[in-house]
């Protein structure tokens, strides 16, 4: 099993002063197209008195599929809702297909590649845990940000990120100023510009005013990221990115400086 070959680094140089990570905790908004391998500890119900399963959430469409991997296992197929209820918990609504039988999986993240579980049904109670399989080829809740002051010349902010694995990323890039100091942040820089370059230094993409972008707020949301002020020169970047190393700089539109926060996240696939 693949554990977190896959995830956006995110790597930020620390040359960022006070760079930190930002926990936006492990529970996925989103379970499609995962697959977990599943070992129940105790009970019995849908899966087994023991041993353990591979469940298989469709990448398209609420579907499942139970994979027998100990021989008192069943298979079995059905649909699911998924509900994330804290940034470390969920809960998974099964129906089974062929004997309409729901059960409640109540799911407790300990990392970004597994957990435990409880399982309540009609047909018994059953505790255990789960590993991801290649769930860090789609992890979508990671982020890391920094906040410091944005000078001018060799002195504006710049940091590093890496998307590691083999498939590209979606990603939210952030440089907020003018939200900040809504925030009671002072001394703010009031125009930011965020521009992303290549390994090879190369421009990848920039901007200097979000503009109120449904893009951008859908991506804000998705993530639990707070809301950029509406109108504000706040500016941000929704991006897919290959796996490889990247630069962000943020520096002051007319050469103007404050304090600026940067933020990169991952969203869900």
């Amino acid at each position: 099993m693949k554990k977190g070959l896959s995830i956006i680094c995110l790597c930020l140089n620390y040359a960022f002063i006070g760079g930190r990570l930002n926990a936006q905790g492990f529970a996925p908004s989103t379970v499609a197209g995962r697959t977990a391998v599943i070992v129940i500890t105790s009970g019995s119900g849908i899966f087994a008195t023991s041993g353990g399963t591979q469940m298989t959430f469709a990448a398209s469409g609420p579907t499942y599929q139970n994979t027998a991997i100990t021989s008192n296992v069943l298979s079995s197929s059905g649909t699911y809702t998924w509900t994330k209820t804290g940034n470390n918990t969920g809960t998974a609504v099964l129906v089974d297909a062929l004997t309409g039988i729901t059960s409640s999986t109540f799911v407790t993240f300990t990392s970004t590649s597994g957990g435990t579980f409880g399982l309540v049904s009609g047909v018994g109670v059953q505790t255990g845990s789960f590993l991801w399989n290649g769930y860090s080829d789609l992890n979508p809740f990671l982020d890391v940000s920094t906040r410091g002051f944005v000078g001018t010349g060799s002195n504006i902010l710049i940091g590093g990120f890496v998307i590691g694995g083999s498939i590209p990323k979606n990603v939210l890039i952030r440089a907020v100023g003018p939200t900040l100091a809504s925030l009671g942040v002072t001394g703010t820089l009031s125009d930011p510009v965020v521009t992303i370059y290549s390994s090879s230094g190369g421009v990848i993409a920039s901007n200097s005013g979000w503009a109120n972008s449904a893009t951008v707020a859908s991506a804000d949301a998705s993530v639990g990221a707070f809301a950029l002020n509406s109108g504000s020169s706040d500016a941000a970047l929704v991006l897919t990115l290959n796996p490889g190393a990247y630069t962000a700089q943020v520096n002051g539109k007319s050469g103007d400086t404050g304090v600026a926060l940067i933020e990169v996240y991952e969203l869900p696939q």
